[in-house]
């Protein structure tokens, strides 16, 4: 049996030797860049759970964070804003024109990628501009970073909406006599073989990963998802770490990503914090209080949580009047149609079971 180079992984941190760099990539940058009534931008931190789940990994290395700022900049204010974003964050822009970023990341990263991830065929929509502005993009993350990265950097690529960019960069540097070793994180599931196909160009996204040394997911279940797809379908040979393409070993790692402990713990002891809880158990004392907090989105579950809800209330009526639901949905994507449906979706849907049991249903 033909063995694969050993290649072992680790659940320790990374930590890089003193003069290796690690370059960050992702969508959008860990700053939230906002432009004021003034003209003035303000930067933010970011608390997304990207951001999030790698703050341990910016305290111990040299760290570059390569992504796009969210907004349109112009070009006479670019410089200026790319040195504060540097200097002050360790934040590489990537600058994209509006009409490009709104066909690549509401268009086809969130309108096709992500219901195709997450066994959402009938959310899925295709539109070939708005591939193209994918791909364009994936393309402007390459030629930014192949100018600045150095040989022997340890390129870090995440998620869906750069699915392209490994294969692009890897390339481009080679084509500059640079040899990169190249990682990619995915942050979702990746779905079994049938459901990835659904899309055009399932193979050149495939593709475009397998440049990388290492590509990491969050549970067994989706490594082996992708395994197969590349074994079965791309012909690449299956190995218990990972596959073999061309002579070049492809590490699969499981690395779920947990919640930051000490923080949480740091916000549920503040005084307001505190406050907030005795308010909501001196208004709804005589209740059970279920408590729902999810993002505005159509793979939370929001709709089936209140059918299941109700189901419970139909067959046990005596308990109508003793429990009290809160739910709180946090806005996201509200220029995609499909979002704003959904918004519609369940304000109708507390309404309805308002006026059928009593108010004991907050939408927030």
């Amino acid at each position: 049996m033909e063995t694969p180079p050993a290649t072992p992984c680790s659940s320790t941190p990374l930590t890089l030797p003193f003069d290796q760099r690690l370059i960050v990539v992702s969508n959008r940058l860990p700053v939230t860049l906002k432009r004021g009534s003034d003209g003035k931008y303000e930067f933010k931190e970011s608390s997304g759970g990207l951001a999030t789940g790698i703050s341990g990994v910016k305290r111990d290395n040299q760290m570059l964070w390569y992504g796009w700022p969210g907004l349109e900049i112009p070009k006479s204010e670019e410089p200026e804003i790319a040195q504060s974003l540097r200097q002050h964050h360790g934040a590489i822009p990537v600058p994209v024109a509006g009409d490009v970023a709104e066909l690549y990341d509401n268009g086809f990263s969130n309108s096709t990628m992500w219901p195709l991830l997450h066994y959402q065929p009938n959310a899925i929509r295709f539109d070939q501009n708005e591939w193209q502005a994918y791909r364009k993009v994936n393309k402007a993350f390459a030629d930014k970073l192949v100018e600045e990265v150095d040989e022997g950097d340890v390129v870090w690529v995440h998620d869906y909406h750069l699915m392209l960019l490994p294969t692009m960069l890897y390339e481009a540097a080679a084509d500059r006599g640079k040899q990169l070793t190249i990682g990619f994180f995915l942050h979702t599931p990746f779905p079994t073989a049938d459901m990835f196909k659904v899309v055009p160009h399932w193979e050149e996204l495939i593709e475009g990963v397998l440049r990388c040394r290492l590509i990491g997911f969050h549970t067994q279940a989706y490594a082996q998802n992708f395994k197969r797809m590349c074994g079965d379908y791309l012909g690449f040979k299956q190995f218990p770490s990972g596959i073999q393409r061309d002579g070049n070993f492809i590490d699969l790692g499981v690395y779920p990503i947990g919640i930051d402990v000490p923080k949480f713990v740091e916000h549920v002891q503040k005084p307001d914090v505190d406050e907030r809880v005795e308010k909501f158990r001196s208004r709804y004392r005589v209740s059970k209080l279920i408590i729902g907090v999810d993002r505005l989105d159509y793979i939370k579950g929001i709709p089936q949580k209140l059918k299941a809800l109700e189901s419970i209330l139909d067959r046990n009526p005596s308990w109508v009047g003793l429990v009290t639901m809160i739910q709180v949905a946090v806005p996201s994507r509200e220029t995609v149609k499909d979002y704003k449906a959904l918004a519609d979706e369940l304000h109708r849907q507390v309404d309805r079971l308002n006026t059928k049991y009593g108010e004991f249903l907050r939408a927030l």
